[in-house]
């Protein structure tokens, strides 16, 4: 019999430094080390679950102190720089690394232990009361697995594995047999002024770990049952002086670029899903393939954040090139250079948080954000009734039921920028309220450049 706990990250995102490396490394313990996950729970127990015999607790422990094996989620590596000023007025550059997997995936631990019913309910509490594991930002909920929920899967990594296609050996700490409940309460501090290898009651044990996003074939498969769809992923972007909501497409452009940039430092063919090109340089129909969405989260009307909202998914190879992209250039005038970090992946709902409730919601009525700009000009016809067309050609090439336009918004539709850097002309931009027949799921996009942020609407707020 053996016992299973699950950890989930909501926020997708696990750090951790290995002990004996430097933040400044970008080093990342994974997978979560055994004795990271001991000191953890022996913290829980002292600070959250103090009324829990200690006799009860030692039994416990002692029972997890071999090495167990893991179940690990896909997942990526990456990290954020930070720079901050120090004593003789220059700067000093700070990694942040981070594994990033799907928003909420799991992590499964299994240990070769066979628990009494009172053990079992004491670790259950333990894991249920375990806010986060290796620095505070990785916040997980955790639990233990009762026996009818325990996951039978192939792919559990376990000490002395032998080594599959492209993976790689990771060094961490387990306790010492016996456990040396002394020692998990020893800071990190401390071993390092004693000058000790490892921490004392801890030993070495290497595991052979899949390889992350952008060591993975290339070629592009359909999803499957172990492969869930990855919707989209969410790009912080910082900088002195953001960009203005009215340079939503030329970000997105640049965005663009930098994708189709880092996708190529990996492979000789161009990546379908976000140049939404084909081989041939066709243009891929459908609409399936990336928007990229430049949002203002803060209400500030500057650019704090892009989304890449792939309806047909993002693969594993492209979710590894936009983790790569760290900075964006362009020549175009004006435009700053912006920092930029990957951070998070899942549906856009979970994403955005309570801005998703308007962007990624599902209702009837919607309103614009962007400007509605239409594909073709207009001739004789009267404005409402050239608008209503154009309207009817978009949604049926989304597949999306039909649409009536309720009337116009008021905004500042003609500040925003409405062509792709280096074109001169500039067409019309309409701020519209649109209704379906039926309520729609968004993020909903519509018109030209809509995979450049323009044409992008919101729920109408209290529909």
């Amino acid at each position: 019999m053996s016992t299973v706990a699950q950890l989930r990250f909501p926020w997708g995102r696990y750090h951790a430094t290995p002990w004996g490396r430097s933040v400044n490394e970008a080093s990342i313990e994974w997978p979560p080390s055994p004795w990271r996950i001991m000191r953890a729970l022996y913290s829980v127990w002292r600070y959250r679950a103090p009324d829990i015999p200690e006799d009860l607790i030692r039994g416990v422990l002692s029972r997890l102190s071999s090495p167990p094996e893991y179940l690990l989620p896909a997942y990526t590596e990456a990290h954020t720089r930070h720079y901050q000023p120090d004593n003789s007025f220059g700067k000093d550059k700070v990694l942040d690394p981070f594994i990033v997997t799907e928003m909420g995936a799991s992590l499964l631990i299994r240990w070769d232990a066979e628990l009494t019913a009172s053990e079992h309910q004491a670790l259950a509490r333990l894991f249920s009361h375990l806010p986060y594991l290796g620095r505070a930002e990785s916040i997980c909920h955790a639990e233990l697995l009762s026996t009818d929920k325990i996951v039978r899967a192939d792919g559990w990594i376990r000490p002395g594995s032998p080594s599959s296609l492209g993976a790689s050996s990771r060094r961490v700490l387990v306790p010492t047999e016996p456990i040396d409940f002394g020692a998990l309460t020893v800071t990190t501090a401390t071993s390092r002024k004693a000058g000790l290898v490892c921490p004392r009651g801890s030993r070495w044990v290497t595991y052979e770990i899949p390889p992350p996003y952008e060591k993975l074939s290339a070629t592009h498969q359909p999803p499957t049952a172990s492969q869930p769809v990855v919707e989209a992923a969410l790009l912080g972007i910082d900088s002195p002086v953001l960009p203005s909501i009215h340079h939503s497409v030329w970000v997105a452009d640049v965005t663009r670029r930098a994708a189709i940039h880092a996708y190529a430092q990996g492979h000789d063919f161009k990546s379908e899903v976000l140049s939404g090109k084909t081989s041939d340089g066709q243009l891929l129909q459908g609409h399936r393939h990336a928007h990229y969405l430049p949002l203002d989260l803060d209400g500030d009307r500057l650019l704090d954040a892009i989304v890449v909202w792939a309806p047909g998914g993002l693969p594993r190879s492209e979710l590894a090139a936009l983790g790569r992209i760290s900075k964006m250039y362009s020549r175009i005038p004006g435009f700053r250079p912006v920092r930029v970090s990957l951070t998070g992946i899942g549906p856009v709902s979970n994403l955005l948080g309570i801005k998703g409730n308007r962007i990624a919601a599902k209702g009837s009525i919607w309103v614009s954000a962007t400007p509605f700009v239409p594909y073709r000009h207009r001739k004789r016809q009267a404005i409402e009734a050239f608008l209503a067309d154009e309207i009817q050609r978009e949604i049926k090439a989304r597949a999306l039921p039909a649409v009536a336009i309720l009337g116009s918004v008021p905004g500042t539709w003609l500040d925003f920028r409405r062509s792709r850097p280096g074109v001169r002309e500039e067409p019309l931009g309409f701020g519209l309220r649109i209704q379906f027949a039926e309520p729609v799921t968004g993020p909903v996009t519509l018109g030209a450049l809509s995979h450049f942020g323009l044409g992008r609407f919101e729920l109408e707020a209290g529909a």
